[in-house]
């Protein structure tokens, strides 16, 4: 007789270690630590299936935290759910966000107040890097300058339907429903903007998606590897793109 399948809820318990503080999750990890479970064909984070599972559904638009500091922690006692926001406002208190952590931005400009730039949603850009962007993207707006620009640390470009728009040398463009194109939409409202959290969700989704790919392939990303990347996503918004440049360049 054939061996009954598990439930997504037993292969949960299963692969967690009781601790008496925190719960660590023992399956998949991404490089950040969080957990990672395959439910109905799709990957959840374990954090927010532990969630769901002990709270029921996560309202729309929330993030689930922890109190704890641990990215492998399921305990549902060390979980919160809150909005972009707050998730970022409790990085700072615990003086985890990465412009306490680091003194510079990837490219080498110091993380002061006259280079700092915030989106409403409490997410940090770098201005200089920012404006280097917004300048990539209109070198194809004005037919009259268009310079060989490749800077030194490949950036993601904001792609354009405008009429005229031109990509900036060296770019390569990662939209659907090409190669590397995120496969997971960003769930957009019927009326009003799209929150933030719908595009983090979106590239939460396509970060394990890309390690999975990458793993089967090492060669999927060789031919981003040093390039610009461009997408529709507006640039005040978390983007697959991102990921992309990471672990290209990595």
């Amino acid at each position: 007789m054939a061996s009954k399948l598990a439930t997504a809820e037993e292969r949960f318990w299963s692969r967690v270690n009781k601790t008496d503080a925190c719960w660590l999750w023992t399956g998949y990890r991404d490089p950040n630590g969080y957990g990672s479970l395959g439910v109905d064909c799709k990957n959840r984070l374990a954090h927010r299936f532990s969630f769901e599972l002990h709270n029921g559904a996560i309202p729309a638009g929330l993030f689930i935290c922890h109190k704890c500091d641990v990215p492998s922690c399921v305990n549902p006692n060390h979980l919160f759910a809150g909005t972009q926001k707050e998730n970022m406002m409790d990085c700072s208190r615990k003086g985890r966000a990465p412009r306490q952590q680091n003194k510079t931005c990837a490219k080498g400009h110091e993380r002061n107040e006259e280079n700092s730039r915030y989106t409403e949603s409490g997410r940090w850009y770098c201005r200089p890097c920012a404006s280097e962007s917004q300048r990539q993207n209109r070198l194809g707006k004005r037919k009259d300058i268009m310079p060989e620009v490749e800077p030194t640390t490949p950036i993601r470009i904001q792609r354009r339907r405008a009429k005229g728009f031109k990509m900036p040398a060296n770019t390569v463009s990662v939209c659907r429903p090409g190669k590397w194109g995120n496969p997971y939409p960003v769930e957009k409202p019927e009326y009003g903007r799209t929150p933030a959290a719908a595009y983090t969700e979106a590239v939460e989704r396509f970060k394990i998606y890309a390690q999975e790919k990458l793993a089967a392939d090492p060669d999927w990303l060789a031919a981003l590897r040093g390039k610009n990347l461009a997408c529709f996503c507006s640039l005040d918004n978390p983007c697959h793109a991102d990921i992309l440049l990471r672990l290209a360049n990595q």
